[in-house]
């Protein structure tokens, strides 16, 4: 035997959300401006665009071992 365990829907106040929720009341002052928003997004565009931090510097003989090592094991 099968028994309905829903909770009957109300209509009216959730047609009332859905409306709400479609048409938000705007709250005074919170309007963008174009020339705000172009500024945001150059600014995060540059900091996007900007090169990454340098590493640590390498001596010649450092660089030396790593490159005959990775030698070495090509060869092999």
């Amino acid at each position: 035997m099968v028994t309905d365990r829903t909770a009957p829907i109300e209509t009216a106040s959730l047609a009332a959300e859905v409306e709400g929720l479609l048409e938000p009341a705007e709250s005074d002052g919170v309007f963008r401006d174009t020339r705000e928003c172009a500024g945001a997004l150059l600014l995060a565009a540059l900091l996007l665009l900007s090169p990454p931090t340098p590493g640590p510097r390498r001596t010649l003989a450092e660089g030396t071992k790593r490159w005959l090592s990775r030698r070495r094991e090509q060869s092999r």
